[in-house]
Parts: structure tokens; sequence; C-alpha cells
């Protein structure tokens, strides 16, 4: 067909305006035989019709009826826009013309033409198409301007014959005033004088009402309608035309108007049985939300029963309205006690009951409309008072009450009514649907029952009903409820088992509908925090955070983080409770790398990096295990920082903020270089631990470098006290990771400093534990002969004289020894300080080392170093204190002297 169509529109185009009416005819015959309507046919309909409306020797009557099944076609296929152009475009012009002409026709006495081609006939389908096109864009306000002017009054008065002439033939039963009369009059739009409408424009307008109520224009199908009702002389029309405004008032809330409406219209003989179904159900269910006495809706309702035959059965349209008048009726003011339900069945019963399996079949689903009803109005207490008294008797579950049933359970522990739900899994018993449900059904139903049960506190009856279902069925759900019930038994080993049993449920599994891994995991935090099961929680939180779908991350790691740190065993952090803390760090900071593309929450940030400042300040007052892990400690929190600071870019922190954070970050890479470089290696640590820990130094010192860097662009350096850290760091660093030249590296900063010798002392200890004894040597004779900015230099740098006299003498270097005796004695003449007494130990410890030395000299036949070094010590002895003067000066002069005449004397500390 699509191949034809588009043939016979090439031969349209190629022929253009030469083709003759009959070649047009030929095509629009064919175009209009195809059954459906197709975009391409629709196409071509329209382009012959235009082309056949621009010949000139054709009537307009013609001409119209091509344009309009065009035009319908447009609006039968939902294509209001081509509708409308074709609309304004040729059939309005067309329209206007064959008005004219009837009008003059109409003042000279002509005779109309009769059908087809009825004048009249064309102008209310051009009008049809008119409302239509509104109606389908849904403009309201030109609808009813359009059917205003089809109505428009012609000094004629208004036809509202029905509302006036049946109000005689009321039913006596129906407890309905003849207030309705003005009520509904006042619903109405068109109300005033207007010419009756012809019995084609009736029908007309009946088929545009009935597009208003699938377009849900109710208002305009109301208006419409009534329109249909005042002036049909059709019964069959008429009647469909009071039962759909009936309802269409209905919906909006207005029974009593539909009970005025078919009150009127049901004295009157209905030919159709299934308009007499519709009408009488409708009458029914107006009845109850009318708010009419139970009596009086069950006597209709019995009106209704009385259509029912073995001729109808099986009419759908009688059991659809059957089923609308048991759900009407069950949803009656009454229908929540027994009494009503119990009547109400009774009735059924004695009506639609009988020997055949037409009546059987009937009267079971009877039964399930009344069970889905009370269960949708969530009547629990009344369904299960129901089944209990066996009202329904010999009722068969269907699948759809089963699922009512099941949606009604979750209803009921969604409101936390766990006494209904359980009620409600009684009825799987009594109306035997266990026999209905597959094994993994069974599994979900009893798991619902367990739920119940936990939330009433019958904890044991549930834990054996969980270990049933786990039996059969391996869902996270269950599991839940596995650790929901140990919980409750205060059985935290076992809990935590369900809650690891749940995180390792592989990300694969398919989950039921409305279950998550984190929907579970969130609800056992809940408990474990309403139980205030502390160490519990802690498993479960790790779960929760460990998921990608994880609701609200950050929050979750801060709380776990809390919990974890609460519940150290002591000061100190076990190994385990180290590893711990450091997971939850790491996971945190990879969360937070993670989200750079939205705005990052500056005191999470800040949060998590003084928390893991304030470990690594506890943790390094331990041991070495602990002094590593408060290394760690400081790193994260340096990372932290450093993420913070990528964030500063969506949060606008202000530069002195940022400068801030930048000298948190150096003391923090700072301290965890001292705390990984301060370890003393342990007996069974290997070489590759010692150089983990050395290169973690060194990455510490390379960040805390390029820190620097941008403080120092800033125009704010680092503290001396902090620079002078980082340059032994450095050098330890070097020299552990086996740099050839490690002091040339830090020196020319070291000698940059206020007080250059204290920190090349240190060094040169530092060189010593590593046995480089010579790199000791050099570094403590640069530092001993640096200058310093020390008020007397010579006594603070008594601690290195000492150590050089210590080595010199056991490398027996008599000649390195009077050289930096010779230049300390001079920098101590030229103090005007007395001796502290924390620094007279240390010089007689020298005088003695020195003068020891000297008598060694001299029985070595080095007379000259010996006399020399003796006098040193004289010189020495002279800025002790009196009392210790007066205790050597005797025994060192006689000395000196038996060493000037060749013998040799040495002198002890104890003497």
């Amino acid at each position: 067909m699509e191949e034809r169509v588009v043939a016979l529109k090439e031969r349209l185009g190629r022929g253009g305006n030469s083709l003759s009416y009959k070649e047009l005819k030929a095509i629009w015959n064919e175009a209009v035989s195809f059954p459906t309507h197709t975009s391409h046919l629709c196409e071509l309909r329209d382009a012959c019709a235009r082309s056949i409306a621009k010949l000139e020797n054709i009537s307009s009557r013609r001409k119209m009826v091509v344009v309009l099944n065009a035009c319908g076609s447009w609006v039968s296929t939902r294509r209001i826009e081509k509708g409308k152009e074709l609309f304004f475009d040729v059939l309005a012009p067309l329209a206007r013309r064959l008005e004219d002409k009837l009008k003059l026709g109409n003042q000279h006495g002509t005779q109309r033409d009769s059908p087809p081609l009825n004048v009249l006939s064309l102008l209310t389908q051009h009008r049809e198409i008119d409302i239509l096109l509104s109606v389908y864009s849904h403009e309201v306000k030109k609808a009813e301007e359009s059917i205003s002017i089809l109505i428009e009054s012609d000094n004629k008065k208004s036809s509202s014959r029905y509302a006036i002439a049946m109000r005689d033939d009321v039913d006596n039963d129906d407890e309905d005033g003849e207030e309705e009369d003005e009520e509904y009059s006042n619903e109405r739009k068109w109300k005033g004088e207007r010419r009756p409408l012809r019995d084609e424009e009736v029908e007309m307008l009946y088929r545009v009402a009935m597009v208003c109520v699938q377009e849900k224009l109710n208002a305009l199908a109301r208006n419409t309608l009534s329109l249909v009702v005042d002036d049909s002389t059709n019964n069959i029309t008429k009647t469909k035309g009071i039962r759909v405004l009936a309802y269409e008032f209905l919906l909006i809330g207005k029974p009593s108007i539909s009970l005025h409406l078919l009150a009127n219209v049901l004295p009157q003989p209905i030919a159709h049985f299934h308009e007499k179904c519709l009408c009488k159900s409708l009458l029914v269910r107006a009845s109850v939300e009318g708010g009419k006495s139970s009596s009086l809706c069950i006597t209709r309702f019995e009106k209704f029963l009385g259509l029912f035959d073995s001729a109808h059965h099986s009419s759908k349209v009688f059991r659809q309205a059957l089923r609308e008048c048991v759900i009407s009726l069950c949803q009656h003011k009454d229908g929540d006690k027994l009494e009503y339900v119990r009547d109400l069945w009774s009735f059924i019963e004695e009506s639609v009951g009988g020997d055949g399996r037409e009546h059987h079949d009937l009267l079971q689903s009877c039964q399930g409309w009344m069970v889905s009803a009370v269960l949708k109005l969530a009547r629990i207490n009344l369904c299960v008072d129901c089944a209990e008294e066996n009202i329904w008797k010999d009722f068969v579950a269907t699948p759809e009450t089963i699922n009512m049933i099941w949606t009604a359970m979750c209803d009921c522990v969604k409101n936390e009514e766990y006494e209904k739900g359980l009620k409600l899994c009684s009825l799987s018993a009594k109306w035997g649907m266990r026999k209905k449900l597959t094994p993994l059904d069974m599994s979900h139903w009893n798991g619902m029952k367990a739920w119940c049960l936990l939330h009433l506190d019958r904890v044991n009856e549930a834990s054996s009903l969980v270990d049933r279902v786990l039996q059969r069925s391996s869902e996270p759900r269950y599991m839940y409820l596995q650790f929901l019930t140990a919980l409750k038994l205060e059985n935290s080993k076992t809990a935590k088992s369900s809650l690891e049993k749940l995180w390792k449920t592989p990300s694969s599994k398919t989950f039921l509908v409305g279950d998550s891994k984190s929907g579970f995991l969130a609800l056992a935090f809940r408990d474990c925090f309403d139980s205030s099961n502390k160490d519990v929680a802690i498993t479960a939180l790790k779960a929760l955070v460990d998921q990608d779908d994880c609701p609200n991350p950050v929050q979750l790691l801060r709380c776990l983080l809390r919990l974890q740190l609460s519940s150290l065993s002591s000061s100190q952090p076990s190994h385990s409770e180290q590893q711990d803390i450091m997971s939850i760090l790491s996971l945190a900071l990879t969360r937070v790398e993670g989200n750079r593309d939205r705005e990052v929450i500056d005191d999470d940030l800040d949060w998590f990096s003084r928390m893991a400042w304030n470990c690594g300040v506890q943790s390094a007052k331990g041991d070495s295990q602990s002094t590593a892990f408060a290394g760690t400690m400081f790193l994260k929190s340096f990372q932290f920082d450093e993420c913070r600071e990528v964030g500063t870019t969506m949060t606008a922190t202000s530069t002195s903020s940022h400068s801030e954070y930048l000298e948190r970050q150096c003391k923090a890479s700072l301290l965890a270089a001292a705390c990984f470089m301060s370890l003393t290696p342990q007996e069974k640590e290997s070489r590759s631990a010692v150089v983990d820990r050395v290169q973690k130094a060194d990455k510490c010192l390379s960040l805390l470098q390029s820190i620097h860097q941008q403080l120092t662009k800033e125009g704010k350096g680092p503290p001396e006290r902090d620079a002078m850290l980082a340059a032994i760091l450095n050098f330890e660093v070097r020299l552990s990771l086996g740099d050839h030249n490690p002091y040339t590296r830090v020196k020319e900063e070291i000698l940059s400093f206020s007080n250059p010798a204290m920190c090349l002392e240190v060094l040169g200890n530092i060189c010593k534990q590593h046995n480089q004894h010579d790199l000791a040597m050099a570094i403590l004779e640069d530092a001993f002969h640096v200058q310093s900015d020390e008020i007397d230099p010579s006594l603070s740098k008594l601690g290195i004289f000492r150590e050089l006299v210590h080595q010199y003498r056991l490398r027996h270097a008599p000649k390195s020894l009077m050289s930096i005796t010779s230049f300390f004695l001079k920098q101590l003449a030229q103090s005007s300080h007395e001796t502290k007494a924390e620094h007279q130990d240390d010089l007689q410890w020298v005088m003695i080392q020195v003068w020891n030395f000297g008598v060694e000299c001299y029985s070595k036949q080095e007379r000259k170093a010996a006399k020399s070094l003796c006098s040193f010590c004289m010189e020495l002895l002279r800025h002790l204190p009196t009392t210790l003067q007066q205790s050597y000066s005797t025994t060192m002069a006689n000395s000196f002297a038996s060493i000037i005449t060749k013998r040799s004397y040495r002198v002890t500390a104890e003497e």
C-alpha cells in the first residue's frame, strides 16, 4: 500500500495544475479506498483535495466533500497542525462561500439540495472539524466560541424539553429533592435562548463530547452533553448522553446532580441491555457516593441484579457493571461494619448464586471484588473478621487478591501497624494461599511475618522463622532480618556475621525490586544506633561506606571515625586499631578526591585533617610502632589540607586563609618526616622496612619543600626552627639513602641560621649513629669554628669541644687537639662571664682529658705536645670554681714540674 501511495503522490506532483477533474477524482477515489490512515496517505489526500479545490468548473459543495474528508484524515491521526493548515487554507473559505449561498437562497425562497450533498450537512461537518481541532489542541475557549456560534439564538425559545417534560416520572424511592434542578442549572454554560439543534447537530455534539471526555476536558464535555440531553430526539443518544453526563458529575464529586439526571431517565424504557446495565450501575454508585441510606443503595442494587439472567450472564458489560456496583457498595459509609458486609454478601448470594457453572464463577468473582475493595480501603480488621466468621465461604484467593493482601501487608509495615500486618499473614492459611505460592513467594511471606514479629518483640518466634527462610532463600533482606534478630537477642557475634555476609554479597547479584545492599546496611546502622551497640555499629558503618551508592559517605565516615576512636582499648591504639583508623581516613580521602567536580565541604576536610593530626600527636608519645603510625597520621592530615587547598577554587577562600592552611601543611609534613626518621631500627626490622620508612620521610620533605616555595612567593617564609628541623631531617634522609655527600646539600642553608653550631652538632651526632665518624668529625669541626650569635659562644660550644677532645684523643691527634684547645682558650679568655654551674662538670672533664692526653704524649716522647697540652690545662684550671682549683692546682703544678724533669704523672677524676 505504501508503495502505491508514494506512486500516486509522484503522479500528482508531476501533473501539477494540469491534471483534470477526472484524473484528480481517480487519484482521490483510490486514496480513500485504503482502510488505514498513514502519514503518507494523509499527505496524498491533502494534496489531492487542495488540487481539486483550485479547479474552477467544480461546485463548492463537491470541493467541500473532498476537503472535509482530507481534513478528517488529519484529525483522526491527531496531526492537528496539518489539519489546521488545511482547514484555514481551504475548508474555511469554502464553508463561508456555502453559507453565503445558503443565506442568499433562503432570501429568494429557493430549495436546498438533498443528501448527500446537502449544504447544511456539509456545514455541520465543517463545524465539527473546527471544534475537534480546538479540542485536540486543548483550546477550550475557542471550542466554546465555535459551539456558541452553532447554537446562537434566532428568536426561538430555548429547547430544554428534557428537563421540563420528565420531572413527573421520577421514581419515588430516590430520596432526591427537587433542588437538584437548580443545582444542575447552575452548572450549565448555555442557559439562555437559543435555536433548537437539528438531529445531525446533536449527534455531532455527542461525538465532540466523547472526544472531550477522552482528552479529559471534563467541563467542556459536561456543557456539550447538556446540549445533547436538551435537544436530542433520539432516545438512545439521549440515554447515552445522560449516562455520560451523570458520570462526569460523579467524577467532580457532585453525586446529587448525577442522581437527578439518572432519576429522570431510568423510568423511561431503555431497549439496549448494555445501556440498562450501565445506567443502573451508575445509579447505585451515585447513591453510595451521595450518602444515601444502605437500604436504598441495596434496593437499587437489587433492581440492577434484576437484569441478570442466563442470556446475559457472560456479558462483559454486565460483569463490569456488577463489579463497579459491588466495589461501590463496599465503599458505603456503613461498609466498615461487619453486619453490613454480612447482609450485602447474603443478598449477593441469593441473587447471583445458583447451580450452574456460570453462577458459581460469577459468585467467586463477587467474592474477589469484595475482598479487594475491603483491602483497598485498608479495613484490615474487617477483612480478618470476615475471614474468621467464614462470611465468604470457600473463598479461593486469586493472584490479584494475593497481591493486594501482600500490598496491604507492606502498607501496614510502612505505617508501623504490625498487629494488622500479622493478621493479614494469617489470611494465607485461612484462604489456602500457601498452595498457590511458590517456595520463594512463601519465603517472602514468612519474611514479612518475621518482620512483624520482631517489631512486636516476639523475637524467638521471629528467629526460628528467619532460620527457615534462609534455608530456602539467600536474599539480602533475609540476611538483614537475621542480623536484626541477633541484635535484639544481644548476640553481637551473629549480628556481625550476618552483616559481613550481606557486605560480601556480590554486586552482580540480582536484588528484589526495592532492595539494595546500601539500604539494608543503612537500616542496620540505624538499628545499632537505637540499641546502643557500638561494636556492631562500627561493622555496619564499615560495610555501608564501602558501597558505591552509599548516601552521604563523608558524613558517615566522620561518624565511623568517631566510633572507632571512642572504642579504643587504650590511649595508644593497637596494630589492628591503627589499621582500621588508617583505612577509614584513606577511604575518606578517596571519597573527597572523587568529588572534586562538585562543591567540597570545607568543614569535612578540616575535620578529618584535625582528627588525623590529633591521632598523630597522641601516638607520637608511644613506642616505635605508635611513632610510625603518628607519621602516617601527620601525612594524612597534610593530604586532607592539600585537598582543601584544591577546594579553595570552588569555595573562594581568602588569601590569608589559604596561607594558614599552607602553614598547617608545613607542620604536618615536617612532623610526619620527624616521626618516620625518629624510629630506631629494630632487631627484627628488615632493610626494606627501614628503606620504606626513609622513603616516606623523603616524600614528606619533598612536599614540605614545595609548600615552602609557595609560602616564600607570598612573602611568608617558614620559621627558622622549622627550617632547621627540615634541614636536619633532609640530611639524615640523604645519609640513610646512601648519599655520598649529604653534608654539602644542607651546609649552605645551615650556615645561614642564627645558631648554626647547634644544628651542626646534631648532624655530627646523627653521623655517629650511622657510623660515619669521619664525616661527624668534619661537621663538628665546622660547628666548633663557625661564628655564633650566642652571648658566650665558647661555653655554648663546650659540648662540641668535649666531643672533639674525646675523638682526637682516641685518634691520638695531638696537633688537632692543640689547635682546637688553643682556639677554645682564646674564646674563653674573651668571655666576661663566669662559668656557670651547668658548664663546670664539662670543663672539668675536658681539662682532665687534655691533661691525661698530654701525659700520654709525654710517655711517647712527644714532649712538645705534652708541654703544650698540660699548659692548656693549667689555663683551663683558672676557669674552674675556687674549690676545684684548690683541689687540682697543687697536684697539677707538681705534675707539670715533673713532666719538665722527665717524670710522667696521670691525673684521675678521683683526685
